[in-house]
């Protein structure tokens, strides 16, 4: 990020000749993995920026998932918040908050709009926490040009009365609430350990 501070990003691209290109390119921490699609054009990016821990939590959910968008010709992105998973720096205090959170997810975005084999259209996807930062970023569509889509899948546009803290406006705590807490505060996977603390 422009404040030095790295996120951790699983980049799946669908052709087996950008490889090298898509690890210089952004300045974050990047896994890429290969799809079974050999082209050289240019394709739009789907982004998934959640706090709910890439590299362990939701492992086994994304692959085939990000599998089923490359053979379809998409790159697909997924990022740790800061603070979060493999992410480096720290937690933000209250969820959803305009800053660091949004303006780290709108650098990805301009960012995953500059790749070489990126066409300069990038979407957000996702549910719950995701959803909602796709809408936020849609609500500063000036700053984020590149982002031409949103798909917000329990996503709440009414956080006082609609999101998890605040059911109807009163203050609300389950399980969930205190596993995405418990969840975050473990350190980030072993291989994403070894990367970050190279000098």
């Amino acid at each position: 990020m422009s404040d030095g501070v790295k996120l951790s990003m699983t980049l799946v691209v669908p052709t087996s000749q950008q490889r090298s290109k898509a690890r210089s390119a952004l300045d974050v921490d990047v896994d890429v993995d290969e799809a079974e699609i050999d082209s050289t054009t240019k394709f739009p990016v789907l982004l998934e920026y959640s706090p709910y821990r890439k590299d362990d939590s939701f492992y086994m959910r994304d692959m085939p998932l990000f599998d089923y968008f490359a053979k379809r010709g998409f790159m697909v992105a997924k990022v740790d918040i800061r603070g979060t998973g493999s992410s480096e720096g720290y937690t933000i205090k209250y969820e959803y908050t305009v800053d660091p959170e949004i303006s780290d997810g709108i650098e990805i975005i301009a960012q995953l709009a500059k790749l070489p084999q990126s066409n300069g259209n990038v979407g957000t996807y996702g549910l719950s926490w995701s959803a909602f930062n796709g809408l936020m970023f849609a609500t500063r569509h000036e700053q984020v040009p590149a982002l031409k889509t949103v798909v917000a899948l329990h996503g709440p546009d009414r956080l006082y009365q609609d999101d998890i803290p605040f059911i109807d406006g009163i203050t609300h705590w389950d399980e969930y609430i205190l596993s995405v807490d418990h969840e975050n505060a473990l350190p980030g996977a072993p291989a994403r350990r070894a990367v970050l603390a190279k000098p």
